[in-house]
């Protein structure tokens, strides 16, 4: 069996890092895998191919990306909005690639920004193989958001978009939704939700009702991602001894979605002695976000995943107050590292983490609850055992080999299926 993963990137970004992970866990399974990516890789890796290497490749890459944006121009509401929306008008032909003919199922992750157009995803899908879409957000069945935040358009036919300048009921997220319908129903399409939170609002869209699913959680890797010396990881990082340090990473900190606003509001309701370590890509629309903590604020910058496991062992608590996860990546990293985590109780974190388990579930939006949990989790009298229950519950939820043996099921599955039907 080969299986081919269609992601704009391999070494950068979100998609990117659960790929890897998700492949990994496969290749355990025997399955071949290869990466059809289009950014340049910085050193060759085996099994991944570039469709932009070399410097022309490089100039189309921006090129495409740069076009597509600048299409998007007399629609765009604002700068801040700009990637909150995707309308897929570039891209490249993949469909003819010796690694598309070649593979047994095409596993799409993530391709927006100028990989693959609307049109290029509609020549993968009428090759009348199986296409197995892993949702690593909601686009594959919005008219072209990311998220959906609280608007229910997608239930019906989009239009009206938050995210355009000037949302109407006939406005490019519903002619992309329209688009979207039409190429959904020329193959054989298969959704795969990293939560059953996730899963549930791709039922109640009307792109993905029909369209058969199998959740799936993204695995971790509890080789790298480990409880190291705690005392040994705080040195390392230059942090105090005896001090309470409470974590936030993301992969852009002042990224909306991410939710540093309520942990920020959280810490000054805590009333007690905490210092905050951030990790993340630097904040790009909200600068100064980061000088808004009240207290002493640790900040690391990018870390490696190599590396990121000795972050986590380093403190005692991570929060997660993300607006939505479509399944929490961070916090199931840090239980693998025996570090508790607080987050709110909506969305596909809500499933890795369990309330008074392994750590805390707070109200949604809710400063105050944030502060509650941090304050519960900081004062338990075996915070030691809720760090051993946390790691416990991703060594049988997510580890590499069991969510490879779910993927490998599905591969099997979706090679005997239709596809675009219930039935």
């Amino acid at each position: 069996m080969k299986i081919l993963f269609i992601n704009k990137t391999y070494q950068s970004g979100g998609a990117a890092i659960a790929a890897r992970q998700i492949s990994e866990s496969i290749k355990k399974q025997g399955v071949h895998v290869s990466f059809l990516v289009q950014e340049e890789l910085d050193h060759p890796i085996d099994g991944v191919i570039s469709t932009c290497s070399g410097f022309y490749g490089k100039l189309k890459q921006m090129g495409l990306f740069i076009l597509e944006r600048l299409l998007f121009l007399s629609s765009e509401k604002s700068k801040r909005l700009r990637y909150a929306f995707s309308p897929a008008y570039t891209g490249e032909n993949i469909s003819r690639n010796t690694l598309v003919e070649e593979c047994d199922v095409i596993h799409i992750h993530w391709f927006n920004q100028g990989f693959i157009s609307l049109r290029g995803l509609e020549k993968l899908v009428k090759l009348g193989k199986p296409v197995v879409w892993t949702l690593h957000d909601m686009w594959a069945f919005t008219g072209g958001c990311h998220y959906v935040w609280d608007c229910e358009n997608y239930k019906t036919k989009c239009g009206d978009c938050q995210f355009l300048k000037n949302g109407n009921s006939n406005d490019l997220s519903h002619l992309m939704w329209k688009e979207k319908s039409s190429i959904y129903k020329e193959g054989k399409l298969f959704f795969t939700p990293v939560s059953k939170w996730l899963g549930a609002i791709v039922n109640q869209s009307s792109l993905g009702a029909s369209i058969p699913q199998r959740v799936i959680y993204n695995p971790v890797n509890t080789d790298l991602f480990k409880a190291l010396d705690k005392q040994e990881a705080r040195e390392s990082l230059g942090l105090i001894k005896d001090e309470k340090y409470i974590l936030f990473g993301a992969s852009r900190v002042d990224d909306q979605i991410k939710g540093i606003k309520y942990l920020i509001d959280a810490v000054k309701v805590l009333n007690r002695s905490v210092k905050v370590v951030v990790f993340g890509g630097k904040p790009k629309f909200d600068h100064a976000v980061l000088d808004e903590f009240s207290v002493e604020l640790i900040y690391l910058g990018h870390v490696a995943k190599s590396e990121q496991a000795v972050v986590y062992s380093a403190c005692d608590v991570t929060c997660v107050p993300s607006e939505y996860e479509t399944f929490g990546l961070v916090a199931a990293e840090s239980m693998a590292c025996e570090t508790p985590v607080v987050a709110f109780d909506n969305s596909g974190v809500a499933e890795v983490v369990d309330h008074f388990e392994n750590g805390y579930l707070a109200k949604h939006r809710s400063a105050e609850d944030l502060a509650r949990g941090l304050n519960w989790v900081l004062d338990h009298q075996a915070i030691d055992q809720l760090g051993v229950k946390a790691r416990s519950k991703v060594l049988s939820a997510f580890s590499e080999e069991s969510i490879g043996r779910h993927y490998l099921h599905w591969y099997n599955e979706v090679l005997k299926l239709k596809g675009n039907s219930n039935g």
